[in-house]
Order: structure tokens, then sequence, then C-alpha cells
């Protein structure tokens, strides 16, 4: 496959789309899947091709930039409902940079909306149900960002987001994991949701020695009004 003779290289190529189940624990750099794109005639075969991809990201570049290519080898498949289930192709890693992923996929859901009219390449529940369990208890930014994308996306998952939010949020508080100005922000999340006993709780993991200017003027930008609904449990 590091052959770089050109006729080698077609013959392997094709070899590598038509034969992609042979090869199911092969993964190639984003460049080499380049060609592969390049050299794909149908719908079946770009996604054969996108198979040897293992960082998310590169993949979602991928298919956004090939997308005209997607678009219209879809057409020809189209009664065939053909799909792309992009939990089949790739395994969570803790490297994998949630943030853009979840930004990533929300704008190629809204691409295939518009230029497909249907959701053929998709990101499933149980996918997002593994990073959650991935990141439960080291990582409450990257929760945030996946309760966005399946709320916004109506993606169906077994875990219960917000419980794995709080109590991660809750960990890192109070092993000191968390600056004063993130528990400020997990603070005002869980009280615009009324989550109020739970705030009390998150907040407990401030460090009163750090407060300082900028400290005092998020709280009041953030919290606000907010923090009488606080004083109404008691």
């Amino acid at each position: 496959m590091e052959n770089d003779d050109k006729n080698s290289k077609l013959y392997i190529n094709k070899a590598l789309i038509e034969y992609s189940h042979l090869f199911l624990k092969t993964k190639l750099s984003k460049e080499r899947v380049q060609e592969l794109i390049n050299n794909s005639k149908t719908y079946t075969q770009l996604s054969n091709s996108i198979q040897y991809l293992y960082i998310l990201s590169e993949l979602l570049d991928l298919v956004e930039t090939n997308f005209p290519k997607f678009k219209e080898l879809y057409k020809d498949e189209k009664e065939n409902k053909p799909i792309i289930d992009i939990e089949s192709i790739i395994f969570p890693r803790k490297e994998d940079n949630i943030k853009e992923i979840c930004k990533k996929y929300k704008k190629l859901v809204e691409m295939q909306k518009m230029e497909m009219k249907e959701v053929s390449i998709y990101i499933s529940g149980s996918l997002f149900d593994k990073y959650i369990s991935l990141f439960e208890g080291i990582n409450v930014d990257n929760l945030f960002y996946i309760k966005d994308v399946v709320r916004s996306e109506k993606i169906d998952i077994k875990k219960d987001i917000d419980k794995s939010i709080y109590e991660t949020g809750l960990i890192l508080s109070k092993n000191g994991k968390m600056t004063n100005l993130q528990i400020l922000y997990f603070f005002q999340k869980l009280i615009n949701n009324n989550h109020l006993k739970e705030s009390l709780e998150i907040i407990s993991g401030l460090d009163i020695k750090k407060f300082n200017n900028q400290f005092y003027g998020k709280w009041k930008k953030w919290i606000g009004i907010k923090n009488l609904k606080i004083r109404k449990t008691y």
C-alpha cells in the first residue's frame, strides 16, 4: 500500500475500494483516503473508501470537502436508501476534539437536509453513548458539547446526559480540577435548568482565595437575579 508506482497504486486503490470487507482493521492517512475517494465511482465505493479512517474529525472533514461528489453519487443509489453509519468506522478516542466534531457534524447534517433531502451519513446515538462513557468524570465541557448536538439533532441516546454532566462537574469541582470561572459557568447552566440543589453542591468547590475582579464581573453578568431563586429554597 506504500508503493508509489503509478500503475501499482491504481491496482491497489481499486482493490482497497472493492474489497474493503477484507481490510476492516486497516487504517490509512487522510491523504491516502482522499486518493480512494478520487477513485470511487459509486456511493457504495465512497462508503468503502472512508472506512479506512480512524479519526472522526478527519472523516467529517473529508466528507464535507467531497460533499458534491457524495451528493451526486447518492442520487444514483437513493432508491436503495444507502446509509453510512459512522459508528461502524470510528472508535472513540480521548484525544478527539469533541467541540469541533459536534460543530462539523451539525453542519454535515444540515448540508444533507438541504442538498440531499435525507440524512444518509450519520453518527448514531450509541456512538455518542460511548463518547459520554469515555468522558464521564474527566471532561464536563465535552459532555456539554455532546448534549447540545444530541438535543439539537434529536439523536436517541441511552445514557442520561444530564446526570453524567452533573456528576462529572461535581467530581471535578470537589477535586479542584475546575477553575472558579468554570465552576461559575457550570453553576449557571444548572441554575438555568432549575437544578438548584445540584448547583449548590457544585459551587462548594469554589476557591475563595482566588476570587478576583474578573470572577465578580462574571458572577454579576451570569447569575444576576437567578441567585434570588437560591435564597427562596431555604
